[in-house]
């Protein structure tokens, strides 16, 4: 088991994050719950929404994704639609 040289850190995730916000999704949440591929990827690209990602960095600098959460930016507020 690789250490962890810092503490979890929060940053956006990209679509290349895809899968693991599918597994983060299918852990945390019921199957009728689960936010689907294609939403989650509509989520990654929209202007008015942003992923941020929690993770670890291991000292070999392999990265573990711990949780997500899910945003939605209004012009005078900003919603949490998830939180996993």
């Amino acid at each position: 088991m690789a250490l962890i040289s810092d503490g979890p850190q929060m940053r956006l995730a990209t679509p290349a994050d895809l899968h693991s916000l599918e597994t983060i999704e299918a852990l945390c949440f019921d199957p009728d719950r689960r936010s689907t591929r294609r939403s989650l990827m509509r989520s990654l690209q929209s202007d008015r929404q942003r992923v941020g990602l929690a993770v670890s960095t291991a000292s070999s600098g392999e990265e573990a994704v711990l949780g997500a959460a899910v945003l939605f930016l209004y012009q005078r507020s900003i919603r949490i639609y998830s939180v996993a």
